[in-house]
């Protein structure tokens, strides 16, 4: 087989990018305590295998996770909402979607409809600590009777405690948190408050990374692999 000689030179291109990134290792700061992590980190191994890049994700309190990956002290931000880089200007978003997150509401003794953040607004309610697509519920900036803490494991407490009403929280993560500390007789309530796409975000130090990472994900996306890799870890998980 011939090759043209713009062939070859795409093909050299090629090799020698991933030679550059081989044997490279990437630290992502990550959410804790939040399983959406675990599905995004799945994800985003394969993807960086792809690249012949190694991950590490380092768990930090939410607020922090973005302070400290916006600063540079990470190499990015393993997942989070649309539009975080406006308030974190140094983290650079891969447009490519690599997890879904529910937003949903968990209470023990108290049923009701939900029908958006408004129907809310009679309860203690209970969210954590830079969870950004609860910063963003129309009601939660102005309330005063809100507590918030920095992990899931927290807040079930709290609504077990009685000291809550109301939790807000991811589907996925609520539902680990309580599996993982033993926690029985809280109720999700109805559908999702909001469904939020997830992105991976590199501090602007490895932007040089995003056009390759980005055409990876897109190639695993195309083939189904990342709703496949979700799908397979809630059926193990739960």
């Amino acid at each position: 087989m011939k090759f043209t000689g713009a062939a070859v030179f795409s093909i050299l291109a090629c090799v020698l990018t991933m030679r550059s990134y081989a044997d490279k290792t990437l630290t992502f700061s990550a959410v804790e305590g939040s399983i959406n992590c675990l599905v995004s980190e799945r994800v985003l191994k394969e993807a960086y295998k792809r690249l012949q890049i190694d991950i590490k994700i380092r768990k930090l309190p939410a607020a922090r996770a973005l302070h400290e990956s916006n600063i540079g002290v990470y190499d990015g931000e393993l997942y989070r909402i649309r539009g975080v880089n406006k308030e974190y200007p140094n983290l650079v978003p891969i447009t490519v979607p690599i997890n879904v997150m529910e937003g949903v509401v968990f209470t023990e003794d108290i049923h009701f409809s939900v029908n958006g953040w408004e129907s809310l607004k009679p309860f203690r309610l209970g969210i954590q600590r830079g969870a950004k697509f609860v910063d963003r519920g129309s009601l939660v900036t102005e309330r005063d009777n809100i507590q918030v803490v920095n992990t899931y494991a927290q807040l079930f407490k709290m609504l077990k405690g009685g000291r809550i009403e109301v939790v807000v929280a991811s589907r996925l993560s609520g539902l680990n948190a309580m599996q993982a500390n033993g926690i029985t007789g809280i109720t999700m309530l109805g559908r999702p408050l909001e469904r939020y796409d997830l992105y991976h975000y590199l501090h602007k130090k490895n932007k040089h990374l995003v056009d390759d990472l980005s055409s990876v994900l897109m190639d695993m996306d195309k083939e189904g692999l990342i709703k496949r890799i979700r799908r397979e870890f809630i059926r193990e998980r739960f």
